[in-house]
């Protein structure tokens, strides 16, 4: 991998994820100073760019002769592509996973939490109350989702537009970092002289978005153990019903009759 990509909503720990990793790399970070390139190559003012910097475009803006979000949004493709393509690189926010396209050797990374959380991680960092905190993550959020969608529509905050989606209230920032470093630079005798740990990893899946021993393969690298099938032999011995049975409803909707019938075995494999 060439370059790293970090998408993160407001107080997901971005910034600190994308500075971890380029120290872990031996990599450099651009953040803002993406904006500064971009300006340069624009011929513009830093001010010019920053008043525009992932915000919605205003209506008098859209319909000015030459909108100034034009340069912005050139400026930021051509200083994005060109970082990426001198490689050893982290790019932060500002569209960049779709700045870059398709480009090969790029991992994308996008950061996620609830809000709530987020709230109480800002307010602790910056010394806000929570309702300071609160406030400034509804605001930014609202406005960064104004400009990707109106840059780059509405599928572009759909975890397949990314290589990597994490939700960093379940998953330390530094566990983040060590599995992306270990990604970009990959190290088999690293990984395999690791402890076991007690943790479990749970995987969720589309219909076709992965080949069928990608679980296997990964429990083997872990050294951990796989519950697929299994756990419907589990649960038909759990319930006294024949395998059958349960695989009936596995996975498949229950009808509301079947749902709120006392007793009965959808309400029990739920339970």
């Amino acid at each position: 991998m060439k370059a790293i990509t970090i998408t993160r909503e407001y107080g997901a720990g971005g910034g600190e994820a994308a500075r971890n990793l380029a120290e872990s790399l031996g990599w450099q970070v651009l953040d803002r100073e993406l904006l500064h390139q971009a300006a340069q190559i624009e011929h513009m003012l830093d001010a010019e760019l920053d008043r525009l910097d992932e915000k919605a475009v205003s209506m008098a803006d859209r319909f000015r002769l030459h909108p100034p979000h034009q340069k912005y949004l050139h400026g930021l493709t051509e200083a994005a592509r060109q970082a990426a393509q001198r490689g050893n690189v982290v790019l932060v926010g500002r569209g960049a996973r779709h700045l870059l396209g398709e480009m090969p050797d790029v991992f994308h990374l996008r950061l996620v939490a609830p809000r709530a959380w987020r709230a109480e991680r800002m307010a602790k960092l910056e010394g806000w109350s929570l309702d300071q905190a609160r406030a400034r993550c509804l605001e930014v959020d609202r406005t960064r989702d104004l400009f990707t969608r109106y840059f780059f529509g509405d599928a572009a905050s759909q975890p397949a537009q990314y290589d990597l989606v994490v939700n960093t209230a379940r998953v330390p920032l530094d566990d983040v970092v060590a599995v992306v470093a270990a990604i970009v630079h990959p190290s088999p005798t690293e990984a395999a002289s690791r402890a076991p740990s007690r943790r479990v990893l749970t995987l969720s899946r589309e219909l076709g978005a992965g080949e069928t021993q990608f679980a296997a393969t990964l429990a083997e690298r872990l050294r951990m153990r796989v519950y697929d099938r299994e756990l419907l032999e589990q649960e038909a011995v759990r319930l006294r019903v024949p395998e059958a049975e349960v695989e009936k409803i596995d996975e498949q909707p229950a009808s509301i009759f079947q749902r709120f019938r006392p007793g009965s075995i959808y309400q029990r494999y739920s339970d």
